[in-house]
């Protein structure tokens, strides 16, 4: 017969026996052998030497072999009186401490809840002979085992993964559940139907122990009406606790030496340094946060190991707790302090019973605050986009909204009408840019316009609420021009702003101006849409009012909710996915697509009724042999009664390469021929004209080759819309990554820098396949194309002429890019067409400030490198005239610095040029030729030269025009700074 004492302490005794040996050897001889006999015979039996340790582990079953029964078998917790086990260390130096939390192993209940003792490791092991021993002695007899269970031949099962540690633990609170359960699950236990969930609750984890508590918390709040969202203590920021009113709960683990577990250990200090920050009581979650803490630990982990109290290891957690009532959150119940030296569940448990009946109670007062959300009135955003810039932000703001409680259209503001939206109680948000020297994008410029008028009468817009967040380059003269145009005459027409307005200034960064921006605009936001004369539904009504067949009809406008695969793969600040406000509604063969061109006889022709100018000339410019090639392009005007003047633009509404637009087809399985006309999604309102650079009824193949733009980098928005319709979860997280706040530099490296277009994506993550209408949607329009007129009219009557470099270039990432227009123009009317066209769509943009002085006394200095000459050409073009019609008494003087690489390769309009300065129309020609010499030359270096004749001009009223590639050359052109 063993002695207890070896039968629950063999190693220990056994230890003990073998150090006492030399010390002791005259004296204990005769104790010492027997005992270590003894040890060693035990040891032999008990780890697989003899037939008791066989019928242990014959017994052990695999997962799906294991039967109910075996649930009942539970090991017990020793009493919150014993004494721990002492601290056991390991064999190798380098893991003298015990090791770090476990997340609990993915098995049945039923395997867990029989564990084998002799498979058990560290405290788990200690507890489960504990309780054998104490089941031998309180007992006359057991019952017979339970037979063992045979493994299925055919099945190839093998025993579960022995666990230690944490892990054993967690399992043995998993097997103490199971066996108190019933058989069969209750009413009660199921997950709560869909639409019945009573609040949201963030539940923080900081360690790996926390984590597999936090899922399984999850399951339980589920379970009881609560929709959970789980998120690592890392992302604590990304939560805004302190902007709105929340539940959360905080699960953290303290390790070695009184320690956060790493993943917890920044949220810890940083709530303690905002707790050292204050005076006094803080207010930063006063009102918001509604918390509370659960702490885990183990006092094995620390160095004074005879402490035995969870109070002792849970500093971290304590830490945390203590600050957030500091900073004025409330909290919901009282911590929870777990040991994990005495059992985890011992304090997991007590503090569940805890924390469900105060959520009861916090989440009534929340109720309120919800249907006031729900009472308030939809948000419109409006933007004026020209690069798009001011699109994609608007697009994010808006998708940001129902985070915040609040629902929100987003538009261009050509796609409404501003007598339609701008009514009393609306509350906008309008995102606009300036274009060219100060005038509005093309897609706002009749908003602006009738915004504009001045016989507006001052209470237009009274009862609008808003706000203008303005985006712009300092480069340029008309800075924020449009913005505060729009800020001040809404405003003067009785509208009242609830939020500052903001300038964006690109040079300085747009993401981290708006960011900043956006973080205030909540609070007013909110207080501006819950004004008491807003009379409109709430999403409960409105809920109760949708039509249940409406999915067969059309889809409904609604953005879905977040992936829970999204929260555990730790992405920060992913962007809500935008609602499809579009559906598409398809025609049978022979629908007549709509017209694409202005009614004959027009002269206001726009973006969408251009002029079909007819093809009079297109050649080459540069050498042959030259790697650039520049065309100049002669078009028809006859007939369109267009008045222009040199400085002023041609756009050219470009298509896209037909080869590629079939690769999109192919890719997306669309038949190209299929034709759609596009209306509101259900939810939106059916007076917007949606997508209006789409004219339907149209063709598939259509709308790839003249509405959209399928070529340029995507914006985050389409790529948010990309990953939703992707079906594998890595290419989803993938594109989850760059689109989030997170993932901004690898944006940049991929997106900005390697611009991939629309086929290079889709090529790259095979498993996306979005439908036709949230693509369409997602997609920014093909936009025109602007030049500057190479010409004057008055020696031109009849036509236009401008001149481009046709674009060709490789990305970084290996993409090889072309340009849209000057590549369609190439292959429609170049020297080399391969599909000759006999018209192009263009229309007439005026240069406002940038235009030939009417003053011919006044000198003109202009500069102009490559084919920044071109409007030049015009500006002489009409000087000569002029000259002609009415010659002044005294001329000004009229300067032009020309840069390009050689005489023989690139003098673009060499013939025209000379001609101006031989017959007196041009003073001086100063043509600067960079790769001639072995120095090279710019038009800087001749400006330069030519310093003190250029301050007489300038100090004379001289007139400074610059044309070229911004934003680099005009800042290297030396006229900001005093010439000599």
């Amino acid at each position: 017969m063993v002695p207890a004492i070896f039968k629950e302490r063999p190693i220990l005794v056994g230890a003990m026996a073998v150090l006492a040996t030399p010390i002791c050897l005259p004296v204990l001889i005769p104790v010492c052998i027997p005992v270590a006999i003894c040890t060693a015979v035990y040891f032999m039996y008990s780890t697989g030497g003899g037939p008791e340790a066989s019928e242990k582990q014959s017994a052990v079953v695999s997962p799906a072999e294991a039967k109910p029964e075996a649930a009942k078998v539970e090991v017990a917790a020793p009493a919150a009186s014993a004494a721990p086990p002492p601290f056991k260390p390991k064999t190798s130096a380098a893991a003298s401490s015990p090791p770090p939390f476990k997340p609990k192993p993915k098995a049945s209940a039923e395997a867990a809840a029989a564990p084998n003792p002799s498979s058990l490791t560290g405290s788990a092991a200690i507890l489960a002979r504990m309780k054998q021993s104490k089941d031998a002695s309180s007992k006359a007899s057991a019952p017979p085992p339970e037979p063992e269970v045979k493994p299925d031949a055919d099945a190839g099962a093998k025993p579960a993964a022995p666990l230690s540690g944490g892990a054993a633990l967690l399992a043995q609170m998993r097997a103490k559940k199971a066996a108190q359960a019933k058989p069969e699950p209750t009413p009660e236990a199921e997950d709560a139907p869909a639409g019945e969930v009573r609040g949201t609750i963030n539940i923080f984890y900081g360690g790996e122990a926390a984590t597999q508590i936090s899922k399984d918390l999850e399951v339980e709040l589920k379970k009881s009406g609560y929709a959970a969202c789980l998120r690592s203590t890392e992302t604590f920021k990304e939560a805004k606790l302190d902007k709105e009113p929340s539940v959360s709960l905080f699960i953290v683990e303290t390790v070695e030496n009184a320690q956060p577990a790493e993943a917890a250990g920044t949220c810890v200090r940083w709530y303690n340094r905002q707790k050292k920050k204050a005076e006094g009581e803080g207010t930063m979650f006063a009102g918001k946060l509604k918390y509370s803490v659960l702490c885990l630990g183990d006092t094995n982990l620390l160095l004074d190991r005879q402490t035995t109290t969870a109070k002792d290891c849970n500093q971290a957690g304590q830490a945390l707790d203590n600050s957030l009532k500091f900073l004025g959150a409330e909290r919901l119940c009282e911590r929870g302090e777990a040991n994990d030296a005495v059992g985890l569940e011992e304090g997991v448990d007590p503090w569940k019973e805890r924390l469900l009946p105060a959520l009861d109670k916090a989440f009534p007062a929340l109720k309120s605050a919800t249907e006031e959300d729900a009472a308030m009135k939809k948000l419109l955003v409006l933007y004026g986009s020209q690069t798009g810039n001011s699109a994609e932000i608007a697009k994010e703001f808006a998708g940001e909204c129902p985070e915040h409680g609040i629902e929100a259209t987003v538009m261009a503001m050509e796609e409404t009408k501003f007598d339609k939206v701008m009514v009393p109680g609306v509350v906008t948000v309008v995102v606009v840019s300036s274009t060219g020297d100060g005038e509005p994008p093309d897609n706002c410029a009749k908003f602006y316009s009738q915004l504009g008028r001045r016989k507006n009468p001052p209470d237009l817009l009274k009862g609008v609420k808003y706000a203008v967040l303005g985006l712009g380059d300092q480069n340029y003269s008309a800075f924020m021009a449009v913005p505060r145009h729009f800020h001040i005459r809404m405003e003067e027409c009785g509208a009242t702003p609830f939020y500052r307005r903001g300038e964006a200034d690109e040079t300085e960064g747009l993401e981290e101006y708006v960011d900043q921006w956006k973080e205030g605009i909540w609070a007013p936001l909110k207080k501006a849409l819950q004004e008491k004369d807003m009379n409109v539904p709430t999403k409960a009504a409105a809920a109760e009012a949708e039509d249940p067949e409406a999915s067969d009809k059309k889809p409904k406008a609604k953005a879905p909710a977040a992936s829970k695969a999204l929260t555990e793969d730790k992405l920060m600040g992913v962007p809500a996915l935008p609602v499809c406000r579009v559906a598409l509604e398809w025609h049978q063969d022979g629908t007549a697509e709509a017209a694409q061109t202005a009614a004959p006889g027009a002269s206001d022709y726009t973006v969408e009724a251009p002029f079909m100018a007819t093809v009079v000339e297109c050649k080459r410019l540069t050498a042959t042999d030259s790697d650039r090639d520049v065309l100049h392009l002669a078009l028809g005007i006859a007939g369109s009664g267009v008045k222009y003047s040199p400085g002023d633009s041609l756009g050219v509404m470009p298509s896209n390469d037909p080869d590629l637009v079939n690769k999109i087809l192919t890719r997306l399985g669309l038949d190209g021929e299929k034709r759609f006309s596009v209306c509101a999604a259900e939810g939106q309102q059916t007076e917007m004209a949606l997508l209006p650079h789409i004219r339907t009824p149209c063709s598939i193949r259509s709308a790839f080759a003249h509405s959209v733009d399928i070529t340029t980098a995507l914006r985050k928005t389409t790529l948010r819309v990309l990953a939703e319709h992707c079906s594998e979860q890595t290419e989803r997280v993938q594109l989850l990554s760059l689109c989030s706040r997170g993932g901004r530099d690898d944006y940049s490296k991929e997106i900005t820098i390697g611009q991939p277009g629309l086929l290079e994506l889709l090529n790259q993550f095979p498993s996306c396949n979005p439908p036709l209408a949230p693509l369409l949607d997602a997609l920014p329009k093909l936009n025109p194309r602007m030049y500057s007129l190479s010409c004057a009219q008055e020696e031109n009557p009849e036509q236009a002429h401008v001149a481009f470099s046709v674009v060709n270039f490789t990305t970084p990432a290996g993409h090889t890019k072309a340009g849209v227009a000057t590549n369609w123009i190439a292959r429609s009317a170049g020297p080399r067409a391969s599909t000759p066209v006999s018209t192009v769509p263009i229309f007439f943009k005026s240069g406002g400030q940038f235009a030939m002085p009417q003053d011919l006394s006044a000198p003109i200095i202009m500069v102009g490198p490559g084919t920044g000459v071109t409007p030049f050409r015009g500006f002489l073009q009409k000087r000569r005239a002029m000259l002609a019609a009415s010659p002044p008494a005294t001329a000004g003087a009229a300067w032009l610095f020309f840069g390009c690489r050689r005489a023989e390769e690139d003098y673009l309009y060499k013939e025209d040029l000379e001609e101006f300065a031989k017959d007196g129309t041009l003073t001086k020609l100063h043509v600067a030729f960079s790769r001639e010499k072995a120095e090279k030359v710019y038009v800087q270096h001749l400006m330069e030269a030519n310093g003190a004749a250029l301050a007489g001009l300038v100090n004379s009223g001289a007139y400074f025009f610059v044309c070229g590639c911004a934003p680099n050359h005009p800042s290297e052109v030396p006229y900001r700074s005093p010439l000599p």
